[in-house]
């Protein structure tokens, strides 16, 4: 798994040059906070692109709201069908409670998009799946310099699904650039990495919603310096 992960992170540097992380303060980490079961909510939300296709809001993953034909041959047929019973790993995803205010406050913020910018990556062993990573300006709210790191950053995530309630994210995401440093009140241009694999057939935006449960915004905080990056998942 180590190997795959340096892969995966060294074919993202070839493309974006990626550097990590930022040094800020921070008060709280939202893994601190207190964790609830999943209020009622949508659960299976169109995807945009195929109408037979959707996206399983407590799994992070793709499904079908219609069987398939005997005929259909493409990246969608062999999908499950969208049935309530499904979970991700045996378990329904972990909901977390956040405080609003203090991530307000992080000095990093970035706006992804959801579709245009977001490109494929390929694995060596296996040329059938691929992982989506999609463009970002990565801004610096403080008054100093903060620099980025060139390897991949332990983060938790979480993110905020379209009922507005927050969980923590089922893979692993992270922000990387070609920058090492975001001057003060300055900006820069990266891409967020996530490590969520799909068939290679599928269209890169199912498979970005796919990796970031169709997430409106994410919470990611640095586990080796407690930094705090707000991400939007919010430009066409």
């Amino acid at each position: 798994m180590a190997t795959r992960t340096i892969a995966w992170f060294c074919v993202l540097c070839s493309v974006i040059l990626a550097g990590c992380r930022a040094e800020t303060p921070t008060s709280e980490r939202p893994t601190d906070a207190k964790k609830e079961g999943l209020p009622a909510h949508t659960r299976f939300v169109p995807t945009g692109v195929n109408p037979e296709v959707a996206l399983d809001t407590d799994t992070g993953t793709l499904c079908r709201t219609v069987p398939a034909q005997p005929s259909q041959h493409d990246a969608y047929t062999k999908l499950p069908l969208c049935t309530p019973i499904r979970q991700f790993n045996g378990a329904s995803p972990e909901r977390v409670i956040i405080d609003s205010a203090e991530w307000e406050k992080a000095e990093i913020e970035a706006s992804c998009s959801r579709d245009k910018d977001s490109f494929p990556y390929y694995p060596i062993d296996n040329s059938r799946t691929k992982q989506i990573t999609t463009g970002c300006i990565i801004r610096n709210r403080s008054n100093r310099n903060v620099p980025f790191y060139a390897r991949p950053p332990k983060f938790e995530a979480v993110v905020r699904v379209e009922d507005g309630s927050t969980v923590r994210a089922n893979e692993k995401i992270y922000l990387a650039s070609s920058k090492t440093e975001i001057p003060a009140h300055g900006e820069i241009v990266g891409g967020l990495f996530v490590d969520h694999s799909c068939d290679a057939a599928v269209a890169n935006v199912d498979c970005l919603k796919a990796g970031l449960m169709n997430a409106t915004e994410l919470f990611l905080t640095d586990l080796d310096t407690g930094t705090h990056y707000r991400v939007r998942i919010d430009r066409p």
